[in-house]
């Protein structure tokens, strides 16, 4: 992982984080769960360079939301909430619970975005009020 490592100094000296995302094996073959996302940053060992979890990918490939988190703690500098049907939260069945609670316990205090899919004409802002009040309301 010489080239992980090269790119997060060239990116450090600029002030840049650089995250990487475990995608599910649908989309990738390579780096598929949170554990091995965690493995590549630790190996990588630059503190500007960190994981990124998605409930979509999560939901397929983690056996555990909880264990996911947990298992990436200090490493985790990034979310992406969105439904198993990559609709926006509070529109499937995932449930969010299972992960703000990790996310409290492991102190989290990073961001958190939508990444849903809104190619069906829905108003954006609609949808995204609609989800962040689902979110405010199991939080």
């Amino acid at each position: 992982m010489p080239t992980l490592s090269e790119l997060s100094r060239f990116a450090r000296d600029r002030g840049i984080r650089l995250l990487l995302e475990p995608l599910n094996r649908y989309s990738t073959p390579f780096c598929t769960t949170a554990e091995e996302a965690v493995a590549v940053a630790r190996h990588v060992n630059q503190e500007n360079f960190g994981v990124l979890l998605d409930t979509f990918h999560m939901n397929i490939e983690e056996d555990s939301f909880e264990h996911a988190i947990l298992k990436s703690g200090r490493l985790l500098h990034h979310t992406h909430f969105a439904e198993n049907n990559r609709k926006m939260p509070g529109r499937g069945h995932i449930d969010f619970h299972s992960i703000i609670k990790p996310l409290r316990k492991i102190g989290y205090q990073e961001y958190i975005s939508f990444e849903p899919d809104l190619t069906n004409n829905e108003d954006y802002m609609m949808a995204t009020k609609c989800g962040l009040d689902f979110i405010k309301s199991i939080s």
